[in-house]
């Protein structure tokens, strides 16, 4: 946070729920992911709504996570080194992330399988 605690995007007060939902360029972002957060009041909301419609919690929570890491890394961009990350870069950036965590949940989902199969036929 900036020491006046203002958002370096539109200058309203700057917290968690500002700069992850309510900032005029976090819902630019969560628009251009087609998910609309009008209703959403705090962060951990996001968690209970499941704004990707992702049955499976621990991919849901890795991609809400990226997603949020990515406009916090958004924002630091322009707070820190005073430039504007496009939201196409965010995206991108969102995707790149998420394509690591993925491969992780799905290994770790997978892996528990495979040694079952492998230990029924020892």
């Amino acid at each position: 946070m900036r020491a006046d605690d203002r958002c370096p995007f539109c200058t309203e007060q700057e917290d968690c729920a500002h700069l992850l939902i309510t900032c005029v360029r976090a819902r630019s972002f969560w628009s251009s992911l087609n998910i609309d957060l009008a209703s959403v009041a705090d962060v951990e909301s996001l968690w209970s709504i499941n704004p990707f419609s992702e049955p499976n919690q621990r991919l849901m929570t890795t991609l809400l996570t990226c997603v949020c890491w990515n406009i916090w890394k958004g924002r630091n961009a322009r707070f820190l080194e005073v430039k504007m990350r496009l939201i196409s870069k965010l995206q991108q950036d969102v995707a790149t992330t998420s394509y690591f965590g993925l491969i992780d949940v799905i290994q770790n989902l997978i892996r528990p399988k495979l040694l079952l199969g492998v230990t029924a036929s020892l």
